[in-house]
């Protein structure tokens, strides 16, 4: 069965990883991709849960957007 994501935080996550990856401009570093498949794996573990970022609920998942998406300025450069 496919699930179908419409949570906001998730697909921007998956948009910044499918942006960086096809991209002949720009080139992600091994940790970039390390915190895209530790989110992927939380967010599968949180069995696809939404509402990951509201106030008070800390779950993995939680930790692991946020680790993702300040990874940016440090974990992708021009190519």
């Amino acid at each position: 069965m496919v699930r179908e994501i419409e949570y906001q935080p998730t697909l921007s996550v998956l948009n910044k990883h499918a942006t960086v990856r096809a991209s002949s401009h720009l080139s992600g570093s091994p940790r970039f991709y390390t915190l895209f498949t530790e989110f992927i794996t939380a967010l599968e573990e949180s069995e696809f849960a939404s509402g990951y970022l509201a106030d008070g609920v800390l779950l993995k998942v939680t930790t692991a957007y946020w680790a993702f998406m300040g990874c940016e300025k440090d974990e992708v450069r021009a190519a």
